[in-house]
C-alpha cells in the first residue's frame, strides 16, 4: 500500500556511507512523535 511505497522511497536514500540511515530515520520519527503527543497532552 501507501507506507509500502513510502518506505521504499525511504530505503532508496540509505547508501554505503550511512548504512543505519533507515533505522536512524525511523527512531528520530518515533523520539519526534513522542515529545508532540507530550506536548499535546500538556495542551489539553
Amino acid at each position: 500500500g501507501h507506507l509500502d511505497e513510502q518506505f521504499k522511497q525511504v530505503q532508496m536514500l540509505q547508501d554505503a556511507n550511512n548504512p543505519e540511515f533507515v533505522v536512524d530515520l525511523i527512531n528520530l520519527y518515533c523520539q519526534d512523535s513522542e515529545n508532540i503527543l507530550a506536548e499535546l497532552s500538556r495542551s489539553l
